[in-house]
């Protein structure tokens, strides 16, 4: 059975990073889950948090295989609770805008 894993984009909408996809993965890349060329350090493929994959990509005459990050379900979490630390919610800003 092949696990459910969502694109970095996806993560950073599901979890609320504040800044779209490109900071998010700087934030990660700064943090250590991704080495420079966006593929996920080994602490966190073994942590179960990231996975990578081998996607094909034709381009015309010619193809080559590109790794491609995913977010595990157990990483999306692990991912949340982190970015909630490093970014809490301003007390007088949630005051501003109730519900």
């Amino acid at each position: 059975m092949q696990q459910l894993t969502f694109s970095l984009q996806k993560t950073a909408k599901l979890i609320g990073f504040p800044g779209g996809r490109n900071k998010f993965i700087k934030w990660l890349r700064e943090k250590k889950y991704l080495l420079d060329d966006n593929e996920p350090t080994q602490k966190y493929v073994d942590n179960e948090w990231l996975v990578y994959k081998i996607k094909p990509i034709f381009t015309g005459m010619t193809s080559f295989d590109a790794t491609v990050t995913r977010t595990t379900v157990k990483g999306l979490a692990g991912l949340e609770r982190h970015v909630k630390r490093d970014f809490p919610n301003c007390k007088p800003c949630e005051d501003e805008n109730p519900e």
